[in-house]
């Protein structure tokens, strides 16, 4: 296809910037791409489509979409047509440094609510039972599902036993 070389540079351009490129599948000439300002749809499927040929880009075709993904040797193609520098990546291989969080408490936003109370939850002492017979309740339920019901119903019991005696041997 007959293309000017501004779009197939923009085109390229573009792909080598976001290391992916997506287009509708509408082939009429009159379809303009919405990312690339003044270039036809068709152009960028056509474009995208002799890149694949070459092994430059992966193609996955889902819900009348194109995506287009770059490859190694396609950052390196591309690199090599847009005369770019080795140090210039796609932004998606980019590495973002995030600065350390030194938010201390006092300098948190206003917006930010801080709640006052103990920072742990301390259970109440007469619950305990209850809580150990729902505990195990649940593991004999949810491996009564599996296949190999025998050997999870013992491992189960298991748990809950060791449960059962972490919970009441006495603190030192």
């Amino acid at each position: 296809m007959v293309m000017p070389l501004n779009h197939l540079r923009a085109i390229y351009e573009r792909l080598f910037r976001d290391g992916v490129m997506v287009a509708k599948k509408d082939k009429r000439p009159q379809t303009k791409h919405p990312e690339i300002q003044g270039v036809g749809n068709l152009q960028v499927i056509r474009a995208m489509g002799s890149l694949k040929s070459r092994g430059f880009v992966r193609e996955t075709f889902t819900w009348r979409h194109f995506y287009w993904y770059l490859t190694n040797e396609g950052i390196v193609y591309l690199r090599d047509y847009l005369h770019l520098p080795p140090e210039i990546v796609p932004t998606p291989l980019q590495r973002v440094r995030k600065p350390a969080a030194t938010l201390a408490v006092a300098q948190r936003d206003t917006r930010v609510q801080a709640i006052e109370g103990p920072t742990s939850y301390v259970p109440k002492p007469g619950r305990r039972g209850a809580e150990i017979a729902l505990f195990c309740s649940l593991i004999l339920v949810r491996q009564s599902y599996r296949k190999s019901y025998i050997a999870y119903i013992v491992f189960s019991l298991f748990i809950c036993a060791l449960y059962i005696y972490k919970q009441t041997k006495p603190r030192e």
